[in-house]
């Protein structure tokens, strides 16, 4: 086994999913738990050729605050280290994986680390790296003010469902912010009558990652980080 993670979840069964990235018969697996470890399926298992990569042969993963999975291939080359590498990453619990490499050297990885800047860290054959701009948003708190959030699906490769509830008649404004703080979408601003509001947030306009949805009313904020998932991509 060359790395084990876990994504806690409120709610969870088992207090959350554990992932596993294993090596078998030269091959780099990636498999899920939803048990506690006492069972696992097989999540990914990464093919010749893919992510440019000749002869993917060993993978270590990671998972972030926000749920997404991350994994380091290793090519088998059979020479001495840095072995050529890539990181990819899944936004969907690691049913698909899409290249997060755009500017990385390409060597082995072999550990993560997600600092309190939201940023990605990683130790390689050669050097440590971090992403330019995070990866993860630092989530605000969101107030007592007795609203109530529902997002579906959450992540999001289309369109997004968002349900208000529990709040007093009163003006409200909804919106949606990127992992810096820059707001891309405006879902409502205005009166919200009988205690809910619906809306919906098309995430195809938008490129994957973390964002911010926020909600002011009567003096109060509350928030919750949303994803959107890309189409995979990287072969």
């Amino acid at each position: 086994m060359y790395g084990l993670a876990f994504h806690p979840e409120t709610g969870h069964p088992a207090g959350g999913v554990a992932y596993a990235g294993v090596r078998s018969k030269g091959q780099p697996f990636v498999y899920r738990s939803e048990d506690a470890g006492a069972t696992w399926m097989l999540a990914r298992v990464f093919e010749d050729g893919e992510f440019g990569l000749a002869d993917p042969n060993w993978v270590t993963v990671a998972v972030g605050p926000d749920g997404a999975v991350w994994a380091g291939l290793w090519d088998a080359v059979g020479g001495t280290a840095p072995n050529p590498g890539t990181v990819v990453r899944s936004l969907d619990g690691g049913q698909t994986w899409e290249s997060a490499a755009d500017g990385y050297g390409g060597w082995a990885v072999r550990a993560f680390a997600f600092g309190r800047d939201g940023r990605l860290y990683l130790a390689a054959d050669r050097g440590v790296w971090r992403t330019t701009a995070p990866v993860v948003a630092n989530e605000p708190a969101p107030a007592t003010s007795g609203m109530q959030l529902d997002i579906r699906p959450n992540p999001s490769a289309g369109v997004m469902h968002v349900t208000l509830a529990g709040a007093a008649d009163a003006s409200a404004r909804v919106t949606i912010s990127d992992a810096l703080g820059r707001e891309v979408a405006v879902l409502h601003d205005g009166y919200v009558a009988s205690h809910e509001l619906r809306a919906q947030w098309d995430t195809r306009a938008l490129p994957p990652g973390i964002y911010i949805l926020r909600v002011e009313s009567d003096g109060t904020t509350a928030s919750r980080q949303i994803t959107v998932a890309g189409l995979w991509a990287g072969e």
